[in-house]
């Protein structure tokens, strides 16, 4: 008595075919063909994200910058009037995310330029309000951008119109 068995190949050759190399090689190269297209997807996803977290950031910048202006503009008529020649409110500087001046080497992540401009508001006869030689209305823009040489970087910009208090 011996313990082998006799193999019905044919049987055998039904059930457990494999792939062959041919076979093997077109799916590998249908893999990386979707793999490469998942990872630029996500790629793009990624620079869109950060772009629109950028722009959110520069926007609340420029509102809290645009609103501290503002009130310190409008605070009493000798300010509002000197507005437009007044280095405070007319000259570039940096800040950071809370709106906080910084030094323009500061070395922190996200470092803002912030461009004010004071000026008197016009319509489009170029006619101002005044009143008794006082202008009554001055506008104030305010544009952000992050400092970071970055690719996309977009400038948020913002007008207010400031009416002279009394």
């Amino acid at each position: 008595m011996s313990n082998i068995r006799a193999v019905d190949y044919k049987s055998s050759e039904r059930g457990e075919q494999g792939l062959t190399l041919i076979e093997v090689m077109i799916s590998t190269v249908m893999l990386g063909i979707v793999m490469a297209g998942l990872g630029q997807g996500l790629t793009l996803g990624i620079r869109l994200n950060t772009d629109a977290k950028n722009r959110v950031a520069s926007l609340n910048v420029c509102k809290r910058v645009t609103e501290v202006m503002k009130s310190q503009i409008q605070y009493d008529k000798p300010t509002f009037d000197g507005a437009n020649t007044n280095t405070n409110f007319n000259a570039v500087f940096y800040c950071d995310v809370d709106g906080n001046k910084l030094a323009a080497d500061a070395t922190d992540v996200m470092v803002f330029e912030v461009t004010p401009a004071v000026a008197d508001w016009a319509d489009a006869g170029g006619n101002t309000l005044n009143q008794s030689g006082t202008v009554l209305v001055k506008t104030l823009t305010v544009r952000v951008k992050l400092f970071a040489n970055t690719q996309g970087n977009r400038e948020v910009a913002m007008t207010v119109e400031m009416v002279r208090p009394n």
